[in-house]
């Protein structure tokens, strides 16, 4: 049976434990939360189930969320499980399954902590919450755009096409997303092999080179007086022997001036400045214009941003959320904090009765022109889901091929820079063997 999460109790409420007889006859018990025992008698008729004994259920430490109070919103989903959550849900609403018993049967096979979260969304919606109320309640899990198309297909009463449209839409980006780390996969494993690579060099060949050197008194080619130099001053930590008590011992010793002390102090400035910066808009919108504009994969995360902004955007005007709210949405879903800067703009503009695309005028360097005339058509024809879904699939097609060129690009370029590298240490290493007979023959002399 699939462990059970931590309930989250509201102000005026309480977790009940009841026993019930199912429509079946078959005896089934199970916990909820409500604000009275009745409640949770009328819950479970709605459901055609009997309640035979319902009791409250005392609290102990045992019952706090351990895991939501370490990380800070519970269980996490990523973007493929929340897709087939959305497909799996569809299949079952569509079959005639109730929201709960669909939840609870995806519960079955799922990991102990995502099945006890599942498991307790499925019992709030039974105590009368609405499964977008129950799934707001863990945002680590699912994301706001995931909850406002659910709230708009409870609201319209259309939640099995909305399903259908959000596993669709969350499945593409999904697929976005993988291709993008098939990409940059390879140059990740060639730089952690270039930098294998140099490190050993620098801290165990170089040595043995500095020290046969040495010994025939002669001095070292530039180059590789640079190269001994970066091997002495690499590591952030240099060991010193000292005798204690007639014994030779070894102590650490940091070193604030050396090479990999200005690469860490580099990382943490930048996770500091990052953590400070998080929640300006000015700042987050430069650095994103920034990397749109970066060689090679800035034109690949702009269109991944614009992807994501017009199928969020279509699929949430097609479910039926409002223009305005669907607009934000579509800004959250970028991942971009320039787009969530524009989202207010455009959403004023929508407000005061005039269209998206008189504002996408005014950023040109966010929104290309195909896009906008799109739009455009679409708020003309009253047809900008429809619009919008035909942007969705051309970026799309854009993106495919823009990962099938650079792929072969990444490829060539890491192994540039990996026959550079290598072949500079190289180099640097043995520019004086060629001196070294010379330097052997005058110290034989």
């Amino acid at each position: 049976m699939a462990r059970r999460a931590p309930l989250h109790i509201p102000d005026g409420s309480s977790a009940y434990r009841w026993w019930a007889v199912d429509p079946t006859g078959q005896r089934q018990s199970g916990q909820m939360v409500a604000s009275s025992p009745e409640a949770v008698v009328r819950a479970l008729a709605r459901d055609g189930w009997v309640a035979t004994r319902v009791q409250e259920k005392k609290t102990s430490v045992a019952d706090a969320d351990i895991t939501a109070w370490i990380t800070g919103g519970g269980v996490k989903l990523k973007l493929k499980a929340r897709a087939e959550f959305a497909r799996r849900l569809h299949q079952m609403l569509r079959a005639g399954i109730a929201v709960p018993k669909a939840i609870l049967s995806m519960a079955e096979d799922a990991k102990a902590d995502v099945a006890g979260m599942y498991t307790t969304i499925a019992e709030k919606v039974t105590g009368g919450s609405t499964l977008a109320a129950a799934m707001a309640e863990h945002p680590r899990a699912f994301d706001k755009v995931t909850v406002a198309y659910i709230a708009s297909g409870e609201e319209a009463g259309t939640l099995v096409q909305t399903t259908e449209r959000l596993a669709k839409m969350l499945a593409n980006r999904a697929a976005v997303q993988t291709k993008i780390k098939g990409v940059t996969a390879y140059p990740k494993l060639v730089g952690a092999a270039i930098g294998l690579i140099v490190t050993g060099i620098i801290l165990f060949l170089v040595p043995m080179y500095e020290r046969i050197y040495s010994s025939f008194d002669a001095e070292l080619p530039m180059p590789t007086q640079w190269l001994v130099w970066l091997s002495n001053h690499f590591i952030p930590v240099s060991f010193h022997r000292t005798e204690i008590l007639g014994m030779t011992a070894a102590y650490p010793r940091p070193e604030p001036l050396n090479f990999l002390s200005w690469v860490l102090y580099l990382v943490v400035g930048w996770f500091v400045f990052r953590r400070k910066t998080k929640d300006n808009p000015q700042v987050g919108e430069r650095l994103d214009r920034i990397k749109f504009r970066a060689p090679v994969l800035g034109k690949l995360a702009a269109l991944q941003a614009m992807q994501r902004w017009a199928s969020t955007l279509a699929g949430g005007l097609a479910s039926g959320v409002a223009l305005t709210r669907a607009l934000e949405l579509a800004a959250d879903a970028t991942g971009s904090v320039w787009h969530r800067n524009v989202a207010p703009l455009l959403v004023e503009r929508v407000r005061t009765g005039r269209t998206i695309s008189s504002e996408m005028l005014e950023h040109t360097d966010l929104y290309p022109p195909s896009v906008r005339t799109m739009v455009a058509t679409g708020e003309a024809t009253g047809e900008v889901d429809t619009m919008l879904d035909s942007v969705s699939a051309s970026l799309e097609s854009d993106i495919d091929a823009l990962v099938a060129g650079l792929s072969a690009k990444i490829e060539i370029a890491m192994l540039i820079v990996l026959g550079v590298v290598v072949g500079l240490l190289l180099v640097a290493l043995y520019l004086p063997v060629l001196g070294l007979a010379t330097a052997a023959t005058e110290g034989m002399a």
